[in-house]
């Protein structure tokens, strides 16, 4: 698949399953996300890989959460499907406690530009994903959990695995929908 093509056909696929990437091949998605732009060379982004095998811990982090931000019940029910439903979890934080001169913004943006490659890399490798945000990235249990400073900015939870269902038909958008000339 070269660069153009996958760019032009990625999709997000909610229902995943195993098998997940391990070994040289997470490694190689991972360094991905750190070839993206970033103004001033401060690497504003921090990975947390989370396993199936402690899905079951980050349910209980998630149901901290749902307390701690005093969430509607159906919050629960979504903190048990998000952790029965996920093979692997990559969390992409912006980190931004530093004195830099950067603008906070930048370094946001520069770790969305690193959750973006994660998907476009695992994707070569015949791994689909999903992006996700919700309350849980205000949380400081789960910023405690995942060992993040408070300030630090949750910017994405990637389900990565193997899809399950067939994809959907994705419609194109009309350029001139989106796209100005000045």
């Amino acid at each position: 698949m070269d660069a153009l093509e996958l760019l032009l056909n990625r999709q997000s696929h909610r229902d995943l399953g195993m098998p997940v990437p391990e070994g040289e091949i997470l490694e190689t998605i991972l360094a991905a996300g750190l070839k993206v732009p970033d103004h001033g060379q401060l690497n504003p982004y921090r990975f947390t890989v989370i396993r199936q095998n402690r899905m079951s811990d980050l349910k209980e982090v998630l149901l901290s959460a749902v307390e701690e931000l005093d969430l509607l019940p159906n919050k629960i029910s979504k903190a048990q499907q998000i952790c029965s439903e996920s093979p692997m979890i990559i969390v992409v934080t912006a980190v931004m406690g530093n004195n830099s001169s950067i603008p906070d913004w930048e370094k946001m943006i520069t770790a969305g530009c690193a959750a973006y490659a994660i998907q476009l890399a695992a994707k070569t490798f015949g791994f689909d994903s999903f992006w996700f945000t919700g309350v849980w990235t205000e949380s400081k249990a789960v910023h405690k959990a995942l060992g993040l400073e408070i300030q630090d900015k949750i910017i994405g939870f990637i389900k990565i695995g193997t899809k399950i269902n067939e994809d959907r038909e994705c419609e194109n958008q009309p350029l001139s929908n989106f796209v100005n000339y000045f």
